[in-house]
């Protein structure tokens, strides 16, 4: 009787022994995938506050790109009331010639031939056409050049937000 008993007792503390062991072994395990998970989310944690820092900066960028085009824009719309001013100033150019040469036909005076007023005349009309083209030359090269400015500093624009978002990396 006793010895059974004694026996049963050392096999039951054996027993707590070995559970106590394997419960052990369960915390080890459970503690190590704590931590690789703690260490997952500190990653993730810190790659949601750069990805918000990114959106931040884009609409920040978005709205820099959407004031320059509006001063573009305003640039423009100015180049084209210039544009508008030139072709006044040449339709009363124009309108200048075209009452030379009605003021010529009228003088008809002996002290000028025919052929004296249509060379006047030709002159006239070469002086109006280079003037037109000229202006048409001038218009064409302020519109150019506000483009490729306007290009030049989106381009500029991009890439300092491009090198940004690189050093913030």
């Amino acid at each position: 009787g006793r010895r059974d008993a004694a026996r049963r007792a050392r096999d039951a503390r054996a027993a707590e022994v070995d559970l106590a062991k394997e419960k052990d072994a369960q915390i080890a395990v459970a503690l190590r995938e704590g931590e690789k998970l703690s260490v997952k989310i500190s990653k993730l944690e810190l790659a949601l506050r750069e990805k918000r820092a990114d959106a931040k900066d884009a609409a920040e960028g978005a709205a820099e790109l959407e004031a320059e085009q509006t001063a573009a824009n305003a640039e423009l719309d100015a180049t084209l009331a210039e544009c508008r001013r030139l072709d006044a100033h040449l339709s009363s150019v124009v309108k200048e010639r075209e009452a030379a040469e009605v003021r010529l036909r009228e003088v008809g005076s002996e002290s000028r031939s025919k052929a004296a007023l249509v060379e006047q005349l030709n002159e006239v009309r070469k002086k109006v056409a280079a003037f037109r083209t000229a202006q048409e030359h001038a218009l064409e090269d302020v519109r150019m050049e506000l483009e490729m400015e306007r290009e030049a500093e989106l381009v500029s624009l991009r890439a300092a937000r491009e090198e940004e978002s690189g050093a913030r990396r």
